[in-house]
């Protein structure tokens, strides 16, 4: 053996196991951390975003984000690599919203109230928000993976819950599906995004929904 073989293995022995021990473990973790300034910069990016999308829906350059949030384009795609990845951060949480409130809705007492609350809640939200209307007209046209399965699932699920709870109770036509009133709703929310006059579309989406919850009831006559 060399002299200088056990100097290194002494040098490659306990002091270089400490190197690599906890010490060095807490190190790499606090690196892997996001710094303060990045958070800080990744919410101006969402607060931006979710006004932008509101206001023109997936339509909207990732430029304009940027320059609401104060930050530079290159910041945005290194929270969000794809402009579809930062639209559906910002309306997926109105998703979850509208999920959890209709799953909350499917234990109330009086089922057809529930599913016009419902109803009311979900077309409301997509005249106020036109990303909220962007997200659901592609839905079934992108790959499920891409738009978040698991809260589309949750949303469609608690809505055939509310439709097949009023309809047991006798007072919603037998003969509707749950894809019928999803195609009336997208009917609904597209119709009332249409009009030119935003100050009009809040009232007009609440008439469209009172004719739209009046058809869906089992009228007398139908009963015989």
């Amino acid at each position: 053996m060399s002299a200088a073989g056990p100097a290194a293995e002494r040098a490659g022995g306990p002091a270089a196991e400490r190197a690599g021990g906890p010490a060095a473990e807490r190190a790499a973790a606090k690196a892997r951390q996001p710094r303060a300034d990045a958070l800080r910069n990744m919410a101006k990016v969402l607060r931006a975003a979710e006004e932008v999308f509101s206001q023109e829906g997936l339509s909207a350059p990732v430029d304009e984000v940027a320059r609401r949030a104060g930050v530079g384009v290159g910041t945005v795609y290194r929270h969000f690599p794809t402009k579809e990845a930062l639209f559906e951060a910002v309306v997926m949480t109105r998703l979850e919203a509208i999920a959890e409130k209709a799953e909350r809705l499917a234990g109330e007492a009086d089922p057809v109230q529930a599913l016009f609350a419902h109803i009311t809640e979900l077309v409301s939200q997509a005249v106020a928000k036109k990303d909220l209307i962007d997200e659901l007209a592609r839905w079934g046209t992108e790959p499920l993976e891409r738009v978040h399965a698991e809260i589309k699932q949750r949303l469609n699920k608690a809505g055939e819950t509310l439709l097949s709870r009023a309809q047991a109770a006798g007072a919603i036509r037998p003969d509707l599906s749950s894809d019928d009133l999803s195609a009336m709703l997208m009917g609904t929310c597209e119709g009332a995004c249409a009009m030119v006059d935003a100050k009009r579309r809040a009232e007009l989406a609440q008439r469209m929904v009172e004719v739209l919850c009046a058809g869906l009831l089992v009228h007398p006559h139908s009963r015989a």
